[in-house]
């Protein structure tokens, strides 16, 4: 577009040197200035980021460099199995927490589930609820097969109510707990977890959830519509990792 590094560094109000090193891929920038810097730019992060796909893509192991190729990648086995009462206290502790919340709705909370499992799953190599995830154009979401039939089993036994809501001209579909979460399955490290989480991410709306998962190396490896595996945490760049010697950096 005949910008200059400077124009475009003044545009994020960063230094010259700061925006090369963006440039090179030796810096990872925020979310905010990647915003920043498609909107000067006339594009969108999501391209920018496929633009990305071929140096990311050469980042990771083998298992997973051709996935743009026909054939889905081999998943490894990392043991992470679905725990029902496990998902159900989870799902009903975040919903008497955040649920109220006016942008909380099924988005939102697709969004808050994916990243207390995976970044648990990167600080401790396993996963809480033990949810299989997808990648959705919109970010990843719990596989519906599994999601939808536990959701259908709490609505039948009336520990769940559905509200339908109107969310800046969008129809919401909210759920809100119809009885006490029960923590009995959850470890005091999983609840501290759970409420860093929500702490951090639930005053997101869902786009910027949708668009903050964009960057998670996870989502970004995965074929769309296929499963996430939950080791691709271990490539996270410092941007959306959760381990305190990345966050660091």
């Amino acid at each position: 577009m005949g910008l200059s590094q400077q124009e475009v560094a003044d545009n994020l109000k960063v230094s010259r040197n700061t925006y090369a090193k963006i440039e090179k891929g030796t810096s990872s920038p925020t979310v905010a200035m990647l915003q920043k810097i498609a909107e000067r730019l006339h594009t969108t992060t999501e391209d920018l980021m496929s633009e990305n796909q071929t140096e990311i893509s050469a980042l990771l192991p083998t298992t997973y460099q051709t996935i743009e190729s026909e054939s889905k990648p081999e998943l490894i086995d990392n043991g992470v199995t679905f725990k029902p009462e496990v998902f159900r206290q989870v799902l009903l502790y975040i919903l008497s927490k955040v649920g109220a919340k006016h942008n909380v709705g099924e988005t939102v909370l697709y969004k808050l589930l994916y990243f207390i499992d995976f970044d648990y799953y990167e600080k401790h190599s396993t996963s809480i609820t033990g949810m299989t995830y997808v990648k959705n154009h919109y970010g990843p979401t719990p596989q519906s097969a599994i999601y939808d039939s536990a959701i259908n089993g709490l609505l039948k036994k009336g520990d769940l109510a559905i509200v339908m809501a109107n969310f800046y001209g969008n129809k919401q579909k909210r759920y809100l707990p119809a009885v006490d979460a029960g923590v009995s399955k959850l470890t005091a490290e999983q609840l501290q977890h759970i409420d860093e989480e929500l702490a951090r991410l639930s005053d997101k709306t869902a786009k910027e959830l949708s668009e903050f998962s964009h960057f998670d190396m996870p989502w970004v490896a995965t074929k769309i519509h296929d499963v996430i595996d939950y080791e691709l945490t271990y490539y996270r760049a410092p941007m959306t990792s959760v381990m305190p010697e990345d966050n660091e950096n």
